[in-house]
């Protein structure tokens, strides 16, 4: 499931104030990356730096200031989406 992009944007944000990272599978079989910050300016940046590369990102801002960056593996129609 870890996977080079994965690496490259958990890099990226050991810049910033990182509070968890937490990695698993979407509904349809995605990789999932989230990232808990302390700082939204710090979740803003990495975010756009995901988009920069490509990477579909959802962010949350309810109790904590969640980003998730989705890595689509493969389409399956039996399968729900993910809601973001």
């Amino acid at each position: 499931m870890y996977n080079d992009n994965m690496r490259e944007i958990i890099e990226k944000s050991m810049d910033y104030e990182v509070k968890n990272i937490h990695t698993y599978k979407g509904y349809e079989g995605a990789d999932i990356l989230k990232l808990t910050f302390h700082d939204n300016q710090e979740l803003l940046v990495v975010r756009d730096y995901c988009r920069s590369k490509g990477i579909q990102t959802s962010v949350k801002l309810n109790k904590e200031l969640e980003l998730y960056c989705i890595y689509e593996i493969e389409k399956n129609n039996e399968i729900y989406p993910l809601k973001l």
